[in-house]
């Protein structure tokens, strides 16, 4: 006969249901979009850890916490929804500045300020763990429950290991959202200084253009003649200014070509009449040619400083083109390169 007076044996607390931390994890850092990897973590520990709310916070540059995900979304009335806001936030200040886990129960643990905000918005467990990355707290999350259970250990022991998971997949979203964020600064600075130099060389340009008329009006002898030491000086002067458009020109392409609005200046001419006879005419843009076929020129004499350079126009009829070669015996480029 049981002896009545006996006391009953403790039931040991159910474990939480089989979840699949590593599934689950692999889950979270397969994204890099925060909202995504809070929804995906929602779902995986609904089930296997029931919970009654859950919040995420992070913590910007000035260190401060801030909500970024809780659900669900429908928080209740709005007094008891400002009660556990206002100990949501307090316990996460707090896990900034211990850094480990706040566990608590209302028949188990001691009533603090945050814990009396929790009892009274209608909550009886709590537990936030704190993500650390790179001996940094940069945020943290929060399961809240109605109901009478605490939180085992069990629990616990999952919960620790989901939040390793979680707190890998908020520091790569978190370092792709300020990569990005870089990248678009850099790529706004590239923008203006482009523009900037567009304007600046257009502008120079045109005053440029200017002066070398003047200067061509002088060399032609329009407003009066013109000795030979004063044509010299002349001469140079235009050789240098012309230098200088040219400088000019190659600024304002590159912003050009940088900004992808380099336009092109198509016509049609015969390139017989400065190189040799027996070749088709060319439709192509005859400065831009030029301009390519002379660097070209130039590199190839700079890295030969022995041997010879070669140029050779071939016209390719069946291909509906013609063909310029520059050959030199200099340096080269390795296969590696």
């Amino acid at each position: 006969m049981k002896n009545p007076s006996q006391p009953k044996p403790r039931q040991r607390p159910a474990a939480p249901k089989e979840i699949d931390i590593k599934g689950l994890g692999q889950g979270l850092v397969s994204s890099l979009n925060r909202k995504s990897i809070l929804q995906e973590l929602a779902k995986g520990l609904k089930s296997p850890i029931p919970y009654d709310r859950l919040t995420v916070f992070d913590y910007g540059e000035r260190k401060a916490p801030r909500r970024v995900f809780v659900t669900p979304s429908h928080q209740g009335e709005p007094t008891t929804q400002s009660r556990f806001n206002a100990a949501a936030k307090r316990i996460s200040a707090r896990l900034a500045r211990e850094k480990r886990t706040f566990n608590w129960h209302a028949k188990g643990s001691p009533m603090g300020a945050e814990a009396e905000c929790l009892s009274r918005a209608g909550f009886n467990s709590y537990l936030a763990l704190p993500l650390i990355h790179r001996r940094r707290v940069i945020g943290s999350f929060h399961l809240a429950r109605k109901g009478t259970q605490a939180y085992t250990a069990e629990e616990l022991r999952v919960l620790d290991s989901v939040s390793h998971w979680l707190t890998m997949a908020m520091g790569n979203a978190l370092l792709y959202q300020t990569v990005k964020s870089k990248n678009e600064a850099l790529q706004e600075a590239s923008e203006y200084k482009s523009q900037f130099l567009a304007r600046m060389s257009d502008e120079i340009r045109t005053h440029l253009g200017v002066l070398v008329g003047f200067l061509d009006i002088l060399h032609a002898g329009t407003l009066g003649p013109v000795n030979e030491e004063q044509r010299n000086a002349l001469d140079k002067m235009q050789s240098q200014s012309r230098k200088l458009q040219k400088m000019i020109n190659d600024v304002l392409n590159q912003s050009r070509i940088e900004e992808g609005s380099i336009p092109l200046e198509v016509s049609t001419f015969a390139i017989e009449r400065i190189i040799e006879p027996q070749l088709p005419t060319l439709t192509t843009d005859a400065p831009k040619r030029e301009e390519i076929l002379q660097n070209l020129i130039v590199n190839a004499f700079k890295y030969t400083p022995e041997g010879e350079v070669r140029i050779r126009i071939k016209n390719k009829p069946e291909f509906r083109r013609v063909e310029f070669v520059v050959e030199n015996r200099g340096l080269g480029i390795s296969q590696k390169t």
